[in-house]
């Protein structure tokens, strides 16, 4: 008797897990961008492409199942081709902004900001002699 119910106990948890498995999936950022190398090309096309068909892998490196339905079909492959040529890599030398009459760079939204903003790049900013806000910590 005992056995049976530690075996019921068993079955339902394991019912359990496979219904909610599947909702319990991680979201991850830029999926498209299947090798994680910053920028959506044919080598992403060409990991989705040769898993078409078949269910999500474990041994896997790479995830081709882009909408995480469980199978890598014809969507996965649309959705790569959506975002083919983007860049996720991150800007090394992003926008910041000085004023007309400042000697300091600063982030978007930064309190010193309000009379006058003019957007540059870091590099040029450093460049023209501007140094980082004390404020924002650009």
């Amino acid at each position: 008797m005992i056995k049976k119910r530690v075996f019921l106990i068993f079955l339902n948890i394991t019912i359990m897990m496979l219904f909610l498995l599947p909702l319990m999936s991680v979201e991850i950022e830029n999926p498209w961008d299947v090798n994680r190398d910053g920028f959506v090309s044919i080598l992403d096309i060409e990991v989705v492409a040769s898993w078409l068909g078949h269910k999500m892998p474990v041994d896997c490196p790479h995830n081709p199942d882009i909408n995480q339905d469980g199978v890598i079909d014809i969507l996965d492959l649309t959705q790569v081709g959506l975002h083919y040529g983007k860049s996720y890599a991150p800007d090394d030398d992003p926008i910041v902004y000085i004023t007309e009459t400042g000697t300091k760079y600063h982030r978007d939204g930064c309190q010193f900001l309000a009379k006058s903003k003019i957007p540059i790049k870091k590099s040029e900013a450093i460049k023209q002699g501007y140094t980082p806000c004390g404020v924002c910590k650009p």
